[in-house]
């Protein structure tokens, strides 16, 4: 049974979070809304 514990030895980790500017950013420069934009196109942020 070398396979079953191999097996359940993997786990399901959750998806990285991504790293976003703070909400009370005044400044706004592109890669700030570069990492906005990836991240809704991954699906870790909804619009």
């Amino acid at each position: 049974m070398k396979y079953a514990t191999e097996r359940n030895s993997i786990r399901k980790t959750a998806p990285p979070q991504p790293s976003l500017p703070p909400a009370d950013t005044v400044r706004w420069v592109a890669r700030r809304k570069a990492e906005v934009v990836t991240a809704v196109y991954k699906g870790m942020l909804s619009m």
